[in-house]
């Protein structure tokens, strides 16, 4: 198919699959390295949360500084619940990226726009994976229609 479009005048005969294709790729690219740099941050946020946080345990052996030692364990737990729902969201991910497997022929546009919006799937999941767990954390439901069309016209 590279063939085929390559070459001066095949080139600007082929320029929306070209055009198509490269935005796809884009895509793909910058999705994935936001849901990574999302993940990492927050594993940075945990790990340093807990380490800092282990220095304040033996203040819940006075009644008068437990407050402390409350404060930095609820941390803990939520930076644990929002590594667990970046993990879920990134397990999903790897399963439904399993599925895309290019066939031995190169990629159709088709292929490719499915796989582009599968990224953009999961770059919404992992921009609102945060919020997702301070649901879980505080018992209510964080994410809508209207959080979804957010990240679209984000994306846009």
């Amino acid at each position: 198919q590279i063939r085929e479009m390559a070459g001066f005048p095949e080139v600007f005969i082929n320029i929306a699959p070209i055009v198509v294709l490269f935005l796809a790729w884009l895509v793909v690219i910058v999705s994935f390295f936001v849901l990574a740099v999302q993940l990492f941050v927050t594993l940075i946020e945990f790990k340093l949360t807990t380490l800092a946080g282990f220095v304040l345990v033996p203040f819940a052996l006075w009644n008068k500084t437990a407050f402390l030692v409350e404060k930095v364990l609820g941390n803990v737990v939520s930076s644990g619940i929002k590594v667990l729902v970046l993990a879920v969201i990134v397990g999903i991910g790897s399963g439904l990226f399993a599925e895309f497997q290019v066939q031995p022929a190169e990629p159709s546009i088709d292929h490719s726009v499915v796989v582009m919006l599968a990224s953009l799937t999961l770059l919404a999941l992992g921009i609102f994976g945060p919020g997702i767990a301070t649901g879980l954390v505080s018992g209510g439901p964080q994410l809508g229609a209207g959080a979804m069309a957010g990240a679209a016209l984000g994306a846009a």
